[in-house]
C-alpha cells in the first residue's frame, strides 16, 4: 500500500509538472536580461505552467543557431534575425523588448571625435561579425564615412580606448560607458539613432517548430516575459539584488544600477507598451538590409512575426483555462458579470438599438465573451458624453471600443487595439478634393464632442476652427445645410452614413495621415481586467477579424443589385467615390461643375507631384529635373550657378526632445523662412529629404551668393525655435555647404558632391555656419 501511494504521488507530480523550456541569452548575465530573471524569480513563468532555464551565452557558439537547432526553445537577438529569415532559417520573432538598439560608438572626449563624420580613416575597434554591429555599419555607409575596422573586440577591450591604441570603440550604451565613468574618463557617445538608423534592440524569438506546434506555450512565455519586464523596471533595486546574488556575482551593484537606468531609456515603457511591434519599422529595417545587398526579396510579415492562436491553433476548453492565471480566473469567477459602456450612436462600429448592442464591436464582444466565459452586460446610455460620465462614476467596467487619451488615462487603462481606422473629412459635393488638410484651417470643421481624435487634431492643427457636434449624424446634417464646411470622422462611419442617407449630397473629400487605433478601455482601479482582455483579444484569429469587417463595411448602390462585401479599406474609398461620380454624371445640372472640379483636381495633382506635402517646397523629384535644366540655362547665358545644401542641426535630437509634431511644425517654419529669403523668379528651394534642403539659383557671383545664403542661415536662427540639445545655439540652426561655379561647370553630380562635402565641413566646424568652395 505504501508503495502504491509513492507511485501515485510520483505520477501525480509528473502529470501536473510545469513544461520545461530553455531561454538562450545573447550575452553574459547582466541587467540587460532583468525582465526574464524577474519572470522566473517572481513566479510569472510558473503561474502559466512554465519551468524556464535561463542560459548564459557561450561565446564559442552561435546563440541564434542554438535556438534554430532546438538546443533552446527561446532566444534573444536583434534585427539580425531578419537576415536569418531571409536565408530561410526557421526563426520567428515573438516580441520586441528594446524599442531602440543600444549599440553605439565610444570615443574619448579629448580626441575631438564627436560625430561619425570625423571617423574617416580612424581606427574603430569592432565586432568580429558585421551582424553584431549592423546599425553602426549602416550609419557609416549612409554618410559615406569609412573608418579602419579593427575586428578584435572582446569583453575588456574598452581599455584600448583609454590607452589610445584605438580611436573609437563599438559598445553598448547600457554597459561600457559605466567603466569610463568609474575611471573618471570623459567620453563621447555616437548613437546611430541620432543619424537616421533607429533599429529595434533586443527581441524575444523562437524557432518555427515551437511557434507552430506550441503556440499557446509561446504566447504564455511572451505574456510572462512582458510582465517580468514591467516588474523589473518598477522594482529595479529588488531585481538588481537578485541578479547580483544569483546571476552576475562579479558585477557591482553600481554597475547594475547604471545598466538599469540606461536600459529603461531604450525600452521606453512609460511611453510605449512593452512588446509593441511596429511592422513599418520592421519593413524599414528590411529596406536597409536590401540596400546593403544582404537580402534580395521582401519577406511577408506572417513568415517571421508570431501571430498567436490563429485558426490553426484554436484553444480547447482545457487550454482556455490555462490562458488565465489563477488570480485572473478567481477574479472572473467572483466578478460574475462585466458591465460595459458603448457609444450609443456610432454605426457601423456600434449602437444601442432599443437596449441591444449591435455593430462591429458587438461582434467582437461576442467573441471575447466566449474567451472569458462570463456575461458582459451593456449599460443603457443615450449619448457618448453620457457614457463617459457613467464610466467615470465607475458604473461600467469597460468600454467596448475606445482610443487612449491623456485625460482618459486618469481613470482608464487600454488594451492593445483591435481596430485601426483611417480619418477622413466629408464636405458637400461642390467642394474641391482636399489634398492638404492644412489648406482648410480657416474653415469651420466639425468634430464629434468627446471623441479622442479631437484631442489629437487640436494638438496637430492648433489654428483650425473646430466646431463640436453631438454625433456623426448631427455633423453630416450641418455640412449638408452649409452650417459647417466639413466633418471629420472615420472612413467606416462616414461612408456608412453617406451610403445610407446622403448619396448625391455629401462626399469624402480628403484623408488624414492619422489613424484611429481602437481597443477596449478598462477601469484602472481593477487593472487585472486589462490583462484578461489583452489575452482574450490575442485569441481572435485574422479570419474572424476579416469576417466581422466584411459583415459591416460594405456599400450598396441599388436595392436590386446584391454587391459583394468590400474586403479592404481602400476598396471602400474607391466605391464611395465611384458611386458619387456615377450619380453626379447622371445629374445634368451638376455636370459642368463636376468637369470643372475634375480639372481643378488634376491641376492640383500635377502640383502635388512636384511639391513636398509637409513644407510645400519643391520635392526631390522636381529637383532632379530642375537641377540640370538650370545648369544648362546658366551655361547658355554664361552666368554663375550657385547651389547650397543645408541640414537642420541635431534635428533627430529635436524630435526626440520635443516630439515629431513639433518637429514637423519647425520644418514648416524653416521652409517659410527660406522661401521669404529668396525673392527672384530663378531662385529655387527644395526639400531633398528629412531635414535636408537645397537652394539653387543663378546670376550671382561668389560674394553675392555667400551673402544671400548667410542671410538664409541667420533668418532660420532668428525664428528662435527653442532647441535645448543644439550645441551651436539655444535655438534651431542650420549648416550649409555652398558651391558657386562659373558657366564652365561640367555636370550636376560634381556640383552636388562638392556641396555635400562642404556641408560636412560646416558640421565638423561647429555647425550653424556656411562653408563655401575656394
Amino acid at each position: 500500500m505504501r508503495l502504491f501511494f509513492i507511485l501515485f504521488f510520483t505520477a501525480s507530480v509528473s502529470l501536473f509538472a510545469n513544461e520545461k523550456v530553455a531561454l538562450q541569452l545573447k550575452w553574459l548575465h547582466q541587467f540587460q536580461f532583468a525582465g526574464y530573471y524577474a519572470a522566473k524569480e517572481k513566479g510569472f513563468y510558473s503561474e502559466l505552467g512554465l519551468d524556464v532555464e535561463i542560459r548564459e551565452r557561450n561565446r564559442v557558439k552561435n546563440n541564434i543557431q542554438q535556438v534554430i537547432s532546438g538546443e533552446a526553445e527561446y532566444g534573444i537577438s536583434d534585427s539580425v534575425l531578419l537576415l536569418y529569415k531571409a536565408k530561410k532559417e526557421p526563426v520567428t520573432i515573438v516580441t520586441p523588448i528594446f524599442q531602440h538598439s543600444p549599440g553605439v560608438i565610444l570615443t574619448l572626449k579629448s580626441s575631438g571625435i564627436d560625430s561619425p563624420y570625423k571617423l574617416k580613416n580612424k581606427k574603430l575597434m569592432f565586432y568580429k561579425k558585421d551582424t553584431d554591429g549592423f546599425g553602426i555599419l549602416s550609419m557609416l555607409e549612409n554618410i559615406s564615412v569609412t573608418p579602419i575596422l579593427d575586428r578584435v573586440k572582446d569583453k575588456e577591450d574598452y581599455t584600448s580606448l583609454i590607452s589610445k591604441t584605438t580611436d573609437a570603440y563599438a559598445g553598448y550604451l547600457t554597459n561600457e560607458p559605466f567603466y569610463f565613468r568609474e575611471k573618471g574618463v570623459d567620453i563621447n557617445i555616437i548613437n546611430p539613432a541620432n543619424y537616421g538608423l533607429d533599429l529595434y534592440g533586443d527581441m524575444l524569438f523562437t524557432n518555427l517548430q515551437e511557434a507552430k506546434n506550441h503556440p499557446q506555450r509561446v504566447e504564455k512565455f511572451k505574456q510572462a516575459t512582458i510582465k517580468g519586464w514591467y516588474y523589473a523596471l518598477e522594482h529595479k533595486e529588488e531585481i538588481i539584488k537578485i541578479i547580483k546574488e544569483k546571476y552576475a556575482k562579479n558585477k557591482s551593484i553600481e554597475h547594475l544600477r547604471y545598466e538599469a537606468n540606461a536600459i529603461e531609456e531604450v525600452i521606453q515603457h512609460k511611453s510605449i507598451p512593452i512588446g509593441t511591434l511596429d511592422k513599418g519599422r520592421i519593413k524599414y529595417t528590411l529596406q536597409i538590409y536590401k540596400r546593403h545587398g544582404l537580402i534580395k526579396n521582401d519577406i511577408p510579415t506572417n513568415d517571421y512575426i508570431f501571430e498567436p492562436f490563429n485558426e490553426n491553433s484554436v484553444l480547447n476548453d482545457t487550454q482556455k483555462n490555462k490562458l488565465f492565471t489563477d488570480e485572473e480566473s478567481d477574479y472572473l469567477k467572483n466578478k460574475k458579470v462585466i458591465t460595459m459602456c458603448i457609444d450609443p450612436d456610432w454605426m457601423p462600429f456600434e449602437k444601442n438599438e432599443n437596449g441591444k448592442h449591435i455593430g462591429m464591436s458587438a461582434d467582437y464582444i461576442d467573441v471575447l465573451k466566449d474567451e472569458i466565459n462570463i456575461p458582459i452586460r451593456m449599460i443603457n446610455t443615450k449619448t457618448w458624453g453620457e457614457s463617459l460620465e457613467v464610466a467615470k462614476a465607475r458604473k461600467c467596467d469597460i468600454f467596448s471600443l475606445v482610443m487612449p487619451t491623456k485625460e482618459r488615462r486618469e481613470w482608464l487603462e487600454f488594451t492593445k487595439p483591435y481596430l485601426s481606422i483611417p480619418l477622413v473629412i466629408v464636405t458637400n459635393l461642390d467642394e474641391f478634393f482636399i489634398s492638404d488638410i492644412s489648406k482648410v484651417i480657416d474653415k469651420n470643421i466639425g468634430i464629434v464632442k468627446g471623441y479622442a481624435y479631437g484631442e489629437i487634431l487640436r494638438e496637430k492643427y492648433p489654428t483650425m476652427n473646430f466646431v463640436e457636434v453631438q454625433n456623426v449624424k448631427d455633423g453630416l446634417e450641418q455640412v449638408k445645410e452649409g452650417n459647417i464646411f466639413g466633418l471629420i470622422g472615420t472612413l467606416a462611419t462616414t461612408g456608412y452614413h453617406i451610403q445610407k442617407d446622403y448619396i448625391g449630397q455629401l462626399k469624402i473629400a480628403g484623408k488624414f495621415d492619422e489613424k484611429w487605433e481602437l481597443g477596449i478601455g478598462v477601469r484602472n482601479d481593477e487593472p487585472i481586467l486589462k490583462d484578461i482582455f489583452d489575452k482574450a483579444i490575442a485569441q481572435i484569429s485574422p479570419d474572424k477579424k476579416q469576417e466581422i469587417l466584411n459583415k459591416w463595411i460594405s456599400v450598396n448602390y441599388d436595392r436590386n443589385v446584391n454587391y459583394k462585401p468590400i474586403l479592404q479599406w481602400l476598396a471602400v474609398i474607391m466605391l464611395i467615390f465611384s458611386s458619387i461620380l456615377f450619380i453626379i454624371l447622371r445629374i445634368n445640372k451638376k455636370l459642368k461643375l463636376e468637369i470643372r472640379t475634375r480639372k481643378e483636381t488634376e491641376r492640383k495633382l500635377q502640383e502635388i507631384s512636384i511639391t513636398d506635402e509637409l513644407t510645400h517646397l519643391y520635392n526631390r523629384r522636381y529637383f532632379n529635373k530642375k537641377f540640370p535644366q538650370l545648369i544648362n540655362s546658366a551655361k547658355r547665358e554664361k552666368k554663375h550657378v550657385s547651389f547650397a545644401i543645408l541640414d537642420i542641426d541635431y534635428f533627430k535630437l529635436y524630435n526626440d526632445t520635443y516630439g515629431h509634431i513639433s518637429g514637423d511644425e519647425a520644418l514648416q517654419k524653416i521652409a517659410e523662412s527660406m522661401q521669404s529669403s529668396l525673392s527672384r523668379a530663378d531662385d529655387y528651394c527644395f526639400r531633398l529629404g528629412g531635414e535636408e534642403f537645397g537652394i539653387l539659383f543663378k546670376g550671382l557671383d561668389k560674394e553675392q551668393s555667400l551673402e544671400l545664403i548667410e542671410q538664409v542661415r541667420q533668418n532660420i536662427e532668428n525664428l528662435k525655435i527653442e532647441h535645448a540639445n543644439n550645441t551651436a545655439s539655444q535655438y534651431v540652426t542650420s549648416s550649409f555647404g555652398l558651391v558657386v561655379k562659373d558657366s564652365a561647370i561640367t555636370n550636376e553630380e560634381e556640383l552636388y558632391r562638392e556641396a555635400d562635402d562642404l556641408l560636412y565641413k560646416a558640421k565638423d566646424g561647429g555647425r550653424n555656419r556656411v562653408c563655401v568652395n575656394d
